[in-house]
């Protein structure tokens, strides 16, 4: 047995012996692509910590300041664009909103009920707990821009913890909420 592994060892031994003085020859470069934000997806650069796209059809960016976080969506739509903490389809906590004729409307809603409608948190007992600052219609590109606290102590709405949070993106075809959205996906949002 001691020899049996007495010869696997010499044996390893050799072959690296054989591959140092052989040569490997040179090594080929690998190239790493690397998934860059389109132009007009993408945020200006310094106003987000985080910026990600996804399916190239959204960008979700994000910045954690103390006990709230400014959020920045800009996707490929005319319509709708959501973000949803915890089962988009159903003990979730939405937020939603358009642009149309130049306003911008952001919801804080919860759970979509069995018609498909996202009830907003003030009309089943909770508060507007989303601060918009900013959102735009531009050449197909649609650009929300809130904020919330990481724990808004609202029944309606779910946290943000420490760690990784999984979220849910969705793009609608039209501003009417009542639309099925187009695309779907998943994101990551890290809290320090």
């Amino acid at each position: 047995m001691i020899r049996g592994v007495y010869l696997k060892f010499l044996g390893a031994i050799c072959a690296i012996f054989i591959l140092l003085i052989g040569g490997c020859g040179t090594p080929q470069q690998t190239t790493h692509t690397t998934s860059t934000t389109p132009p007009e997806l993408d945020f200006s650069v310094g106003s987000y910590a985080s910026v990600n796209t996804y399916s190239n059809s959204i960008t979700i960016a994000y910045t954690v300041q103390g006990d709230t976080i400014a959020i920045g969506l800009k996707a490929r739509t005319t319509g709708w664009v959501a973000i949803a903490l915890g089962n988009a389809h159903g003990d979730s906590d939405v937020i939603m909103g358009w642009v149309a004729n130049g306003q911008v409307t952001i919801n804080d809603t919860n759970r979509a009920s069995k018609a498909g409608l996202h009830q907003l948190d003030v009309d089943t007992g909770g508060t507007n707990d989303v601060n918009v600052f900013g959102g735009s219609e531009i050449n197909g590109i649609t650009t929300l821009e809130f904020t919330r606290k990481l724990v808004t102590g609202d029944t309606q709405d779910l946290p943000f913890l420490k760690g990784n949070n999984t979220i849910t993106w969705a793009i609608g075809p039209t501003d009417a909420i009542t639309s099925h959205h187009s695309e779907i996906g998943f994101a990551t949002i890290t809290i320090p």
